[in-house]
């Protein structure tokens, strides 16, 4: 009797063993298929930027990849921009011829900063890249949500570039030290008529220092390299939260697009 009672109670216990294994397996592909760790998220954001930068990096190295886009093409620095334009209208640059030579060598200049920034774009792409696997992303979540954590003001509103400005904010420097001397080294380049666009902006502030005493402006200094730097990073930053957005729209194409389903796994869910 005693025997059977045993062997009652120990088919039970396997029995609900059995059941007990059976919820917790079940629990944990649920876990697995429904919900997503900190891990994917980051895997999943880091995915979407790097997408955004080598999507990036391709469209502004191109050809008039800066030049036509007017949302980043590169003008001469305002506070230049305006005096050649008082100089160009001076009588005094203009008796001597000096008005075209101003307007047409700005032009150039102009041409050949952005062709400077397409040139360095490229260049860009392994430092970028390195720095987006590289980076931790403590505030997954809320980068997820569409919240900046870097943001000065606590604000509710939805920002669907996030993790864009996230990458932007603490990376910006290091990729500034890295890029300048690229960027200077673009402007050194010969370009058109074996002229580099250091020396097509140095001659043509040379032909504005002659202006400047005779419109009471001051002399420029001829150095480019920080400015583009900075114009052509803001560029790239653009481009890349672009397409940030594009992915938190339309995951599912984009996941499919670059065969990288995790962009469809993170951002596809409501």
């Amino acid at each position: 009797m005693k025997k059977i009672i045993f062997l009652s109670m120990f088919a039970i216990l396997f029995s609900s063993c059995d059941q007990l294994l059976q919820i917790v397996s079940e629990a944990a592909n649920s876990h697995e298929t429904n919900e997503l760790t900190k891990n994917e998220v980051s895997e999943g954001l880091k995915t979407a930027l790097t997408v955004g930068a080598e999507n990036s990096v391709d469209i502004l190295h191109a050809q008039n990849g800066y030049l036509a886009d007017k949302a980043v093409k590169i003008f001469l620095p305002k506070e230049a921009a305006n005096l050649l334009s008082k100089a160009k209208a001076n009588k005094f640059a203009k008796t001597l011829g000096l008005d075209k030579q101003i307007m047409n060598m700005e032009v150039d200049v102009i041409m050949r900063i952005n062709r400077a920034a397409e040139d360095a774009a490229s260049e860009a792409k392994p430092i970028f890249v390195g720095a987006i696997k590289n980076m931790s992303l403590p505030q997954a979540w809320d980068i997820l949500k569409g919240k900046n954590p870097m943001a000065s003001s606590q604000t509710m509103n939805f920002d669907s570039a996030a993790a864009t400005h996230y990458l932007q904010s603490t990376t910006y420097d290091q990729l500034k030290q890295a890029f300048m001397p690229k960027i200077n080294l673009a402007l050194d380049k010969k370009l058109v008529g074996n002229v580099s666009t250091n020396e097509a902006w140095s001659k043509l502030i040379g032909i504005y220092n002659k202006v400047a005493p005779y419109i009471g402006g001051e002399k420029l200094n001829p150095s480019l390299a920080e400015y583009v730097t900075e114009k052509a990073l803001n560029g790239l930053f653009l481009k890349v939260g672009e397409t940030e957005k594009e992915i938190r729209r339309e995951p599912a194409v984009w996941a499919k697009k670059v065969a990288k389903d995790i962009l469809n796994r993170v951002f596809g869910r409501k």
